[in-house]
């Protein structure tokens, strides 16, 4: 990737350095170009990582566990059976390009200063027993090419308001709502299938009592419920996986 006009960089270069410092890592001025590219790929990495995900096993709507970060491929939008949210963000990188720590102290800074200005302590991470904060570090793993940061939220809504506060050009979805299929389904769309691919009666699926997932956007999502509907457009992995249509609102019914 080109390098481009460095002046556009210098506050990513200098954020980069600060937090070298902070680590007692001080960077000579001989250093500083490498310093620069360094802080160059991790802007571009936290924008395309530095969203929410699951601790769960990915394709299986298994228990949360901790083994199965490396398991995320592509960036996933997590739906729990409470109906909480999480966000996986992946991507790749090459050696030398950041460490773990660096991406991790990055990102701690960041969701720190959104909490904060949402009027919460300047946290990053969820306090057992106490209210969630409304962005939260779940996890990072950086292991074979391919580094994964793992982020929760209080609402399904705030994880669309963080990508945006933070420039996230790989957040897919402009809204994501969850809640009953009787006040999220799309009425107004002619045709839902089952997990068998046959069209579906609209009436029936109001009638569920489960999880509705409504997103503008398309992207994967990842239910630890298993899916029963889904609406025109959107295409079924598996029974607990579904890529959202290219094009308008999808919304996909859970058990």
């Amino acid at each position: 990737m080109a390098i481009g006009d460095h002046n556009k960089y210098l506050p990513i270069r200098l954020e980069i350095i600060r937090i070298r410092r902070y680590n007692k890592r001080y960077i000579a001025p001989a250093d500083a170009g490498e310093a620069w590219k360094k802080g160059r790929n991790m802007k571009k990495s936290i924008r395309g990582i530095l969203l929410l995900a699951a601790c769960t096993v990915f394709f299986a709507g298994c228990a949360r566990s901790k083994g199965s970060w490396e398991a995320f491929t592509e960036n996933t939008l997590y739906v729990a059976g409470d109906g909480s949210v999480s966000w996986a963000s992946v991507e790749s990188f090459g050696e030398g390009d950041y460490k773990e720590e660096e991406l991790k102290a990055f990102a701690e800074e960041r969701i720190s200063q959104f909490n904060q200005s949402q009027g919460e302590e300047p946290a990053f991470e969820n306090e057992k027993g106490a209210e969630k904060l409304p962005v939260a570090l779940d996890a990072v793993s950086m292991k074979d090419g391919r580094a994964v940061l793992v982020t929760e939220y209080d609402t399904p809504s705030r994880l669309v308001e963080f990508s945006q506060d933070i420039g996230d050009e790989g957040m897919p979805f402009d809204s994501i709502d969850i809640g009953s299929p009787a006040s999220l389904a799309l009425k107004e769309q002619t045709s839902y299938l089952d997990i068998e691919g046959k069209a579906a009666d609209q009436q029936e699926i109001l009638k569920e009592t489960g999880l509705a997932v409504r997103v503008s956007g398309q992207g994967v999502i990842s239910a630890e419920k298993k899916i029963r509907y889904i609406s025109e457009g959107c295409t079924l992995r598996d029974v607990h996986t579904v890529e959202t249509a290219s094009e308008g609102v999808s919304c996909i019914i859970l058990e």
